[in-house]
């Protein structure tokens, strides 16, 4: 039975480019890509060798048509990443890639934005539960030292997850409209970090269970 491997995943949804290469990398290294659990994906550890891979942000309605268009190219569908991101892969040399270019400027950019208002809700709905859970504590006239401390942790844990996908969003979207095109392993690399992926996972991770456990310490 082949075994498994859990890496963090160091780009976001719409970094399609770069999630290309990264999976090239890992799959020289002998770990083919699988599926993906949240900020982790799962690859399946065999033999190293060469696999081009394909990634694109694709709607379920267009999803099929896609597999069917790539298919006929040599290109053989793998599965989602962060369920937006399709992942194709090929062990053919140069199989071509038919895609309407300018469709995926504009999805990749739409995500990104979309990415930018999504941070900005969740900062503002994380301080509104953290502001209604002291002034419902107040009323009681005892704040436990618990809920100061799950207060800051769920405060800077949620604005280190948002500065992180802010400044992904603004990278991407400042490569798109420069026409930075990244076509290579070692263009890839400038903007691979290998602390982004686990620390925002785990900072959304933590941010979620303090604000869980602010809410059931003010019910308590």
């Amino acid at each position: 039975m082949a075994s498994r491997v859990f890496k963090f995943i160091p780009y976001c949804v719409f970094e399609a480019d770069l999630l290309k290469f990264w999976l090239e990398e890992m799959a020289a290294q002998g770990l083919f890509f699988e599926q993906s659990y949240l900020g982790l994906a799962q690859f399946r550890k065999d033999t190293p060798r060469k696999t081009w891979y394909y990634v694109e942000t694709l709607s379920p309605l267009d999803l099929e048509n896609r597999k069917e268009i790539l298919g006929k190219n040599s290109w053989s569908y793998v599965g989602p990443m962060m369920k937006k991101s399709q992942v194709f892969q090929t062990d053919k040399k140069g199989a071509m890639i038919p895609a309407d270019t300018e469709k995926l400027r504009k999805d990749g950019l739409h995500e990104a934005g979309m990415t930018s208002v999504f941070s900005v809700l969740m900062v503002l709905i994380a301080y509104i539960i953290i502001f209604a859970s002291f002034k419902s504590l107040q009323y009681t006239g005892h704040t436990p030292v618990a809920a100061y401390i799950l207060a800051v942790i769920a405060a800077v844990s949620t604005l280190t997850f948002v500065i992180i996908q802010h400044r992904s969003a603004t990278a991407f979207k400042n490569r798109v409209y420069s026409g930075t095109v990244i076509n290579k392993k070692s263009t890839a690399k400038q903007y691979y970090s290998s602390t982004r992926g686990p620390v925002r996972t785990l900072s959304l991770l933590v941010s979620f269970l303090s604000i869980v456990g602010l809410a059931i310490t003010t019910a308590l």
